[in-house]
């Protein structure tokens, strides 16, 4: 009997070590789910930060389609664009306001804003915008997005500006595009924001623009 003791210790590790071998092989990306976790999610932004996503990889972002713009007072980017000289150009950005539902689907409460993301390659305005950060310092900010009108004129289709202003986070990585390029996300959390778009009719010209504004914080 005390010879078995032995023997059954050893098969009992072994098949510890065969099972969590076998775990271990079942938790492995395979095949399109490989290819998918190697472009996955990124750790700041999600799925809006990986390769594929609208945020980093689309063609409106990756073939010129658009141009975003960055405005931040008291802040010199690097933008030679005419109409936003000395901006920071953006990649993208993301915001979202929730309204809070009843069981019911009735609204109830206030809408809940999220930080509005803003996603740059790294530039001179970098630390300017990290010290903003740290220093908890009041901003008023904009965003532009810029596209062409029918004759190829460059034109601001839509134009976020928030104000009251707190910078809530400042994130540096070279994981948006696999690690080619070093990016920027800032978080702004605003009190006011307001938007303006600007219609392009189907024969080119420029339409009415249509603007919005919200206010819930003051500071």
């Amino acid at each position: 009997m005390k010879c078995l003791i032995p023997i059954v210790a050893i098969a009992v590790c072994c098949l510890f070590i065969g099972g969590l071998i076998l775990v271990i092989e079942l938790n492995q990306p395979t095949g399109e789910n490989a290819n998918a976790n190697s472009n996955g999610d990124n750790p700041v932004l999600g799925s809006v930060g990986s390769p594929n996503s609208p945020i980093v990889g689309s063609p409106a972002y990756s073939s010129g389609n658009i141009q975003v713009f960055l405005k931040v007072d008291g802040v010199t980017g690097e933008s030679t664009d005419a109409k936003h000289l000395g901006w920071v150009e953006a990649t993208a950005y993301n915001w979202t306001v929730t309204v809070p539902q009843s069981s019911s689907g009735r609204p109830i409460g206030s809408p809940y804003p999220s930080n509005f993301i803003v996603v740059a390659e790294t530039s001179k305005a970098s630390p300017v915008l990290f010290r903003d950060c740290v220093m908890g310092k009041q901003l008023t900010v904009t965003i532009a997005v810029q596209s062409t009108d029918g004759n190829g004129k460059a034109v601001d289709i839509c134009t976020w500006r928030l104000g009251n202003v707190i910078m809530s986070s400042y994130n540096t990585n070279t994981g948006l595009d696999g690690g080619s390029r070093v990016y920027d996300v800032y978080g702004f959390m605003p009190g006011k924001v307001e938007v303006t778009v600007q219609q392009i009719n189907a024969d080119g010209s420029l339409g009415s623009p249509t603007s919005a504004e919200w206010e819930y914080v003051s500071r």
